[in-house]
């Protein structure tokens, strides 16, 4: 890890417990986290393909009119 090349004084047990601490904080609260932010924007990515008629209308001029899309 290139991050801590030349932080020789940290030892290995503190980095597997970081590893382990960041590990446990993904685990409960990634998943939530992920469908919080996915569930209100799941539709319109759905809808998205549809909107450029999937695909021979996305141009310039379809993303200027659509910026969401």
């Amino acid at each position: 890890m290139p991050a801590i090349l030349d932080k020789s004084h940290i030892g290995k047990d503190e980095i597997a417990e970081s590893v382990a601490m960041f590990n446990n904080w993904y685990v409960r609260f990634a998943p939530d986290a992920f469908k919080t932010t996915r569930a209100p924007i799941a539709g319109e990515v759905a809808d998205a393909p549809g909107a450029c008629g999937y695909l021979p209308r996305l141009d310039e001029s379809f993303l200027r009119a659509h910026p969401s899309t």
